[in-house]
């Protein structure tokens, strides 16, 4: 694996000038500095371009075409057109890497006001950004600086994450006999997340190939597997372990009865689902970050708890969220929501919405944030 890092602008397109330097100067500088600390970590990376050259967008993916493998990781280094810092990642790609970094950087006092996926208003299954459009498979960030004059701390935990983000990353050489059903289960993940993350359409497995294990997720948990016995049968450990034969033998693909002593079996695993959340209505122009938010947890934890794996929503779908020790939940006012409506979606009465945001009007604006008694 190694990181492509391509420094935006160049040549003929200069961007800005912000105290007396070009953007495009700022934006190589940035790379440059980024490459010299993942040389001192050891960590191989490559420069789109390391001088002064005009390229343009298909030029640029052209370039990173050619240099990249499928695991590698793609950063294109920008400076922020709306004095906010983001990070934009692909639609085909989860939040794990933009979500460490936004952390470690929030942690530090530099703030990031959101990581988001951004998608082209003309098919909106595709990624509006071209670097990220046309280098599928790949893992790509777009990073948007906001203070370019001190960008040295910022590149220096940026770096740092992404060295845990791999070190994090772990593998698996698949065995004979195994089933993507079977180590989704032994590294407690789904079979779809394995298949994203690979790049694998079919179900089918190689012997001896390797796939990656989706990053957070735990590795092999002891206590989802059992060490057959003396005397041992698969109808006692499916009583013991309260599930059935029939599981058992799907999931450690075995086609007989027969065991040996000193077997390790893969258990189901069965979690208790918690009581502990609300509900949520999804509104016109949500999107899954917009709510995370709302409820303080990450994108990927909202959609395990959601049992979902796309990032898109429906208008009026319900989605688990944490119960809030608050006594309100928050709501974003659409096009054409009055108070009277609200109050009827969410069983209370509009003075009770005003008094509890301190409003005298019945007057809403697109996009303002009130505050719902629960």
């Amino acid at each position: 694996m190694k990181i492509i890092i391509d420094p935006y602008r160049g040549g003929s397109d200069t961007g800005k000038e912000i105290d007396g330097q070009y953007e495009k100067n700022i934006l190589l500088n940035i790379s440059k500095y980024m490459s010299e600390k993942f040389n001192n970590l050891g960590i191989t990376n490559e420069l789109v371009r390391n001088n002064d050259i005009s390229l343009t967008d298909e030029e640029r993916t052209s370039i990173i075409n050619e240099i990249k493998d499928k695991n590698d990781i793609v950063i294109q280094n920008r400076l922020s057109d709306d004095n906010e810092f983001d990070i934009i990642y692909p639609l085909r790609n989860s939040d794990s890497l933009p979500s460490l970094i936004s952390t470690s950087l929030e942690a530090r006092g530099i703030n990031v006001d959101k990581y988001y996926q951004r998608r082209l208003p003309t098919n909106t299954t595709l990624d509006y950004y071209s670097v990220i459009r046309n280098t599928n498979p790949n893992e790509v960030l777009i990073i948007e600086y906001l203070d370019p004059t001190n960008y040295q701390n910022t590149v220096d935990i940026i770096v740092d994450s992404i060295d845990k983000y791999i070190k994090k990353s772990n593998t698996y050489i698949v065995k004979k006999g195994d089933s993507l059903y079977q180590i989704a289960i032994k590294y407690n993940t789904t079979v779809e997340k394995l298949k994203k993350l690979n790049n694998i359409t079919s179900n089918s497995l190689s012997i001896g190939q390797v796939l990656k294990i989706p990053v957070g997720e735990t590795e092999s948990i002891e206590e989802n597997s059992y060490t057959v016995q003396k005397g041992d049968s698969l109808y006692q450990i499916a009583i013991k372990y309260n599930t059935s034969v029939d599981e058992l033998k799907k999931i450690n693909n075995l086609s007989s009865n027969i065991l040996s002593i000193g077997q390790k079996l893969i258990l189901p695993t069965k979690k208790e689902e918690s009581t502990e959340y609300d509900y949520y209505t999804v509104q016109k122009g949500d999107s899954l970050y917009q709510i995370s938010k709302k409820y303080n947890i990450t994108v990927d934890e909202l959609k395990k708890l959601n049992n979902i794996t796309s990032n898109l929503l429906s208008i009026g779908e319900k989605l688990k969220v944490p119960k809030t020790e608050l006594g309100y939940i928050m709501y974003t006012v659409q096009k054409g929501d009055s108070l009277y409506q609200i109050s009827k979606k969410y069983n209370v009465t509009v003075n009770d919405i005003k008094s509890l945001n301190n409003i005298t009007s019945n007057v809403l604006s697109i996009g303002q944030e009130l505050k719902i008694p629960r």
